[in-house]
């Protein structure tokens, strides 16, 4: 992952041991708990995990983005705007 400090916040957010031990079980269990705490909007637990793989196709597809130059800033972005529509903002239902 490239932004560990946004993922450790995440974490630290939903609670500890959730993503340590395994990409596929660790996510599911990671939104999972996400969920149950309140930590993440309703949505199907299958939706949030294609959105959070959506991210990681960036990288892997940067070079055909209009300005690869750009491409920093670009996933700083976007992970911001992701971060910021899967989360529960405090006090949100």
């Amino acid at each position: 992952m490239d932004h560990p400090e946004e993922m450790e916040a995440v974490a630290r957010r939903v609670g500890p041991g959730t993503a340590l031990d395994g990409p596929v079980p660790a996510l599911a269990r990671f939104i999972s708990a996400g969920k149950e705490s309140g930590a993440f909007v309703d949505a199907d637990e299958a939706v949030i995990a294609n959105v959070l793989q959506a991210v990681l196709l960036l990288p892997v597809n940067a070079e055909r983005l209009a300005s690869p130059e750009h491409y920093p800033q670009t996933l700083d972005l976007l992970i911001d705007i992701v971060a910021a529509g899967l989360t529960r903002k405090d006090g949100e239902t």
